[in-house]
């Protein structure tokens, strides 16, 4: 005759009541019933666990072969602690947590750690890029200027940029050099076309009081190869005519005349040629 069950208890389940097919064999399990007898039933393997579906295989990058089974769910957990304990997760330095989130932590992420080319445009701040970040010569001019071209950016090149002999005759545009560009004394006569051989350097009116048949009359920078000529506006008393004009010093130019004056005044022009040179 069979037992009648009459009452049924609930009680905890212990770790003890759910057993793990370690093996992975799938095979029965005997399980006794209220009733007193047995009966068989699969137990439950790692496979069925769904988080070890996606993650039992992984193991640590470059470690090679995991060191635990497949279905060696304690095995696999372990591993993962001691991934995260060898790497000191979260440590504050490279790892942290922030209102209860896992992130990377700040200024953790070094030049070695992004791949080549891994900085797009779109991961810069505008207006954060400043010239102690660009190389030399790393931008290129553009002949255009054109939206998009890496130009540079119109009057911002200065004297202090421009390395010595660097404007050549074909950057220079047409008549822009004006005469307020050229410095004192700087084109030479080699530099020119039709170049005359002399040049005015002294046009003036000199008188001389001197009582002699000898006239000096004062003047400053004359050169002992200028070409000095002299016609007479009036005579003082006594001479009729010139019969010399010549270079005495770099102050005087002496004149001769026929007869000694006597008293007043002889009063010249002086045109002083001086030669061209290169």
């Amino acid at each position: 005759m069979a037992t009648t069950v009459t009452t049924v208890k609930k009680s905890k389940i212990g770790k003890q009541d759910i057993h793990f097919d370690y093996d992975g064999a799938g095979s029965k399990l005997s399980v006794p019933t209220s009733s007193g007898s047995t009966r068989y039933v699969d137990p439950i393997n790692a496979s069925h666990i769904p988080i070890t579906t996606t993650t039992r295989a992984k193991n640590e990058p470059g470690s090679g072969t995991p060191t635990y089974s497949s279905t060696d769910v304690d095995g696999f957990l372990q591993e993962v602690a001691d991934i995260l304990s060898s790497i000191g997760v979260p440590d504050g330095t490279m790892l942290e947590v922030a209102s209860g989130i896992l992130q990377i932590a700040a200024t953790s992420i070094t030049s070695a750690k992004l791949a080549t080319n891994s900085v797009t445009t779109a991961k810069i701040t505008n207006d954060n890029v400043t010239n102690a970040k660009m190389a030399t010569n790393a931008v290129a001019g553009s002949a255009s200027g054109a939206s998009g071209d890496n130009c540079i950016e119109a009057a911002s090149i200065s004297a202090t940029e421009l390395a010595a002999d660097s404007v050549v005759t074909a950057k220079i545009q047409d008549s822009a050099v004006t005469n307020a560009k050229i410095a004192d004394t700087t084109i030479k006569a080699a530099k020119m076309v039709d170049v005359p051989t002399h040049y005015i350097f002294l046009a003036a009116e000199i008188s001389s009081t001197d009582t002699s048949t000898t006239l000096d009359f004062t003047t400053t920078g004359l050169a002992a190869t200028d070409i000095i000529i002299g016609t007479v506006v009036s005579f003082g008393t006594g001479p009729n005519y010139v019969k010399t004009v010549a270079y005495q010093s770099a102050t005087t130019i002496r004149v001769t005349v026929d007869t000694a004056q006597s008293a007043g005044t002889t009063t010249m022009h002086f045109l002083v040629m001086r030669a061209v040179t290169a």
